[in-house]
């Protein structure tokens, strides 16, 4: 599988509208800032406004976005060959690397003791199983992990 990476400059306007957009394709997400680090649940709401960073991802898509003095960088990763949103710029071409998908364990929900905050996966239901983040990993040919992006949650 082939994967396109592009990049954009942000208004936090555009990046509320195209979070809306890409919602459906990409029903998880998790955000971050200092005090808080949430797995919102697909029909949450987004306000990168209120986080620092983010990624918004599915099957075929993953957005991430930082916070950069006012505005947002944006990386929007497609692997369906689907054109970016305009504003986007290819940066990266994925064509002829080695993909890997792996599946990493989540830390357990609840109070996390070396975190200081609460973990809830609310994009998956609640379950005693354990969670896991499905990743896509990308080597060039030295076999050297050159980018990853992630495609789902889930549990076992």
């Amino acid at each position: 599988m082939s994967a396109r990476v592009y990049a954009s400059q942000l208004e936090a306007a555009d990046l509320i509208r195209l979070l809306a957009e890409l919602r459906a394709e990409a029903p998880f997400a998790v955000v971050e800032r200092i005090d808080r680090l949430a797995f919102p649940a697909q029909d949450a709401p987004i306000d990168p406004l209120e986080w620092e960073h983010g990624r918004l991802f599915g099957p075929k898509v993953e957005l991430r976005w930082e916070a950069s003095e006012g505005r947002f960088r944006g990386w929007l990763t497609r692997t369906d060959g689907q054109a970016p949103p305009t504003g986007f710029e290819l940066c990266r071409d994925f064509e002829g690397y080695e993909a890997e998908e792996c599946d990493y364990l989540l830390r357990r929900e609840g109070r996390e003791v070396n975190l200081s905050r609460p973990l809830h996966y609310e994009a998956l239901e609640p379950g005693e199983r354990p969670a896991y983040l499905k990743v896509e990993e990308f080597y060039d040919q030295a076999g050297r992990l050159v980018y990853y992006r992630c495609v789902e949650m889930h549990r076992r």
